[in-house]
């Protein structure tokens, strides 16, 4: 499965946090530490007993980061799926911009609070004049009747009158 550009930038974003993340910790566990090595240099501790330590805790923290970090991927990876499955099944007529506005993840009311969203987005910008076509969900409810190119109200009676024998005559092929 190939992944959107946008989907991996926020993968290395959330493995750069995790990393970070480990770090802190790691940083704190050295400090730790090094106050340990301390007290070995009074004598309190053996220097092998510390650097065995600090190997330790940093072989753990690693770990931890990398284990993290790989199900985060993988939980993307599934939520990306998911998005793809359902803007193909219920958003594959809207244009690539408004399903951008649908969101990477595998909970149903998310998805389709996200294309509720862009179809409003859709609705706004028609409305708006920004786009010269009838403003309608393009999403999985739009409607497939002939005759939906424009806005009726703004046609003359005779441009209704000829808009309506067409349709009829092409309702009757």
């Amino acid at each position: 499965m190939a992944l959107e550009k946008a989907d991996l930038e926020q993968i290395n974003t959330i493995i750069g946090v995790a990393i970070t993340a480990a770090a802190t910790e790691t940083a704190k566990q050295v400090g730790a530490l090094t106050t340990r090595l301390d007290e070995a240099a009074k004598g309190a501790l053996t220097a092998e007993a510390v650097k065995a330590q600090i190997a330790e805790a940093l072989t753990a923290e690693r770990t931890a980061a990398a284990t993290q970090a790989a199900e985060k991927v993988k939980a993307d990876e599934a939520a990306a799926t998911a998005r793809t499955a359902f803007i193909a099944v219920n958003a594959g007529k809207l244009p690539a911009a408004y399903q951008a506005l649908i969101p990477a993840s595998a909970d149903e009311a998310a998805l389709k609070a996200g294309l509720e969203k862009a179809n409003e987005q859709l609705k706004a910008d028609l409305a708006s004049g920004k786009y010269a076509m009838q403003a309608q969900s393009l999403g999985a409810d739009a409607p497939n009747k002939p005759g939906n190119a424009g806005d009726v109200d703004k046609l003359s009676p005779t441009q209704k009158i000829a808009a309506g024998m067409a349709e009829k005559a092409t309702a009757g092929k």
